[in-house]
C-alpha cells in the first residue's frame, strides 16, 4: 500500500492519511479460560472513520500520542534523564494497528508482540459474506439486527445498527448495512461491543513510525504473538 509522505512535525514522526468523519470507541473483551469468568482482560480500541482510511488501534495508544505531542510543544517532559513520561505510562503490551486502504481495499496490520519485535504486512481485504438471522437486540441504545459468518475458521455473531450507515466494524469485520455494534464467536469468549460512535471534528488520522524499532514484514512471522482467534 502506498501511503502519503512524511508532515514535518516536530512532535511524532506521522503520515498523516485522512480526516475523520466519525470516531467509534470499542470495548474489548477476553476471557483467556471460558471456564473461568473472573479472569477477563478489557481493553479500549478506537475506529477512526475517513473518507479514503479507517484505522482500528488501542485508545490508550492514541492517548500516549496526543499527550506526547502537548509534551513535547509545551516542552513539559525531561527527556534528558530518562525519566518515566506521562505518555509511557498510557502504552499497552501487545499494540496492534490496523489500517483500511478502502481505495485499494487492502488491510495494513502492525503489531507488536512482547518482546518480539515490530511486524508490518498488507493483505487484501477480506470479503466477509454475511448471513442474516433473527435476533434483534438492543445494544448501546440502538435497535440492532443479527447476522454471522464463518471468518478464519471460526463462527462469529454480530448485531448491526441500520440507522448508523457506517459499513464498518472492529479489527477485519464490515458489510452490513449499518455499523457493527456487538461481534462476538462461538462460545463468547471474546467480544467487541461500541459504547460510542459520534461525528469527529477534524482530528486526523495517522500512521505513526516505530521508535526505536525495525518493520519486519511477512504475515507467517507477524503471527508470532497475535491473539489466535484472528
Amino acid at each position: 500500500m502506498s501511503l502519503p509522505t512524511p508532515v514535518p512535525t516536530d512532535t511524532l514522526a506521522k503520515r498523516v492519511l485522512d480526516v475523520e468523519r466519525y470516531r467509534i470507541t470499542y470495548q474489548m473483551k477476553h476471557w483467556p479460560i471460558p471456564q473461568d469468568t473472573f479472569v477477563v482482560r478489557e481493553y479500549q480500541y478506537l475506529l477512526q472513520v475517513g473518507e479514503l482510511y479507517q484505522k482500528f488501534w488501542p485508545k490508550r495508544w492514541q492517548m500516549a500520542d496526543s499527550i506526547y505531542d502537548h509534551e513535547v510543544v509545551s516542552k513539559t517532559a525531561n527527556h534528558a534523564t530518562g525519566r518515566v513520561h506521562i505518555s509511557e505510562r498510557l502504552e499497552v503490551d501487545d499494540p496492534e494497528v490496523i489500517l483500511r486502504d478502502l481505495a485499494a481495499q487492502t488491510i495494513t496490520t502492525r503489531i507488536t508482540p512482547l518482546l518480539n519485535g515490530t511486524y508490518e504486512y498488507s493483505e487484501p481485504n477480506a470479503e466477509i459474506k454475511w448471513k442474516l438471522i433473527e435476533g434483534d437486540s438492543i445494544v448501546a441504545g440502538y435497535k440492532c439486527r443479527q447476522a454471522t459468518t464463518v471468518f478464519r475458521g471460526r463462527r462469529f455473531f454480530a448485531w448491526y445498527a441500520p440507522e448508523v450507515e457506517l459499513s464498518t466494524g472492529p479489527v477485519r469485520f464490515a458489510g452490513l448495512p449499518g455499523v457493527l455494534r456487538l461481534v462476538c464467536p462461538r462460545g463468547g469468549a471474546l467480544h467487541w461491543a461500541s459504547a460510542l460512535c459520534r461525528p469527529a471534528r477534524a482530528y486526523l488520522l495517522h500512521l505513526r513510525y516505530p521508535w526505536g524499532l525495525s518493520l519486519r514484514a511477512g504475515r507467517a512471522r507477524g503471527d508470532q504473538g497475535l491473539r489466535p482467534h484472528l
